[in-house]
């Protein structure tokens, strides 16, 4: 696929089922890289950046459910198939969270 939605749109839409999945957690920066699968197609690098106040403001056990999710509102807009990874503000240093 070579044109799909806007990256801004990608952002929005993760943006959004993340604060369904988990909606104490803060995202700090939702991050996009294209990317090529093996067998030629499009696929996304999403970075999510993050900061957890309390442990049980984010549960890891809820991330296929939010993945199944994000894949299926982003499949009926063709949108390419997203790969997430959650990365904790304190993992970065010195780093600002849009540089993920």
């Amino acid at each position: 696929m070579d044109v799909f939605m806007d990256m801004e749109e990608i952002k929005d839409v993760i943006g959004a089922v993340l604060s369904r999945r988990f909606p104490k957690l803060h995202v700090l920066s939702i991050n996009l890289r294209k990317a090529d699968c093996d067998d030629g197609r499009d696929m996304i690098d999403v970075s999510v950046v993050i900061e957890v106040k309390q442990k049980h403001d984010f549960d890891p056990s809820k991330i296929p459910l939010c993945m199944s999710d994000i894949i299926d509102e982003l499949s009926e807009k063709d949108a390419p198939f997203p790969v997430l990874s959650f990365i904790a503000k304190s993992e970065l240093g010195k780093k600002k969270p849009e540089a993920a």
